[in-house]
């Protein structure tokens, strides 16, 4: 799995819209949507910024290992 199909199952695991998670990460749809299909690979900025918004667990986002959420009560993958 890429970092794209990680981004895309951490956002809808969250329950957000690719909008929402713009609006939070201040990024925008088109680069979370980019980023999602493999049009683009974000940087360490923006998966940062992710990981944050989110909850999710920068490690996972980059390398898909260890927990999804920083929360220790999520599941490992």
């Amino acid at each position: 799995m890429n970092i794209g199909n990680r981004l895309l199952q951490l956002r809808i695991r969250c329950q957000l819209s690719q909008k929402k998670l713009a609006i939070k990460t201040g990024l925008t749809q088109q680069v979370i949507s980019a980023y999602e299909n493999g049009s683009r690979t974000p940087g360490l900025e923006n998966l940062k910024k992710i990981s944050d918004a989110t909850g999710g667990s920068l490690n996972w986002l980059v390398a898909g290992s260890g927990k999804v959420f920083l929360n220790k009560e999520m599941m490992e993958v």
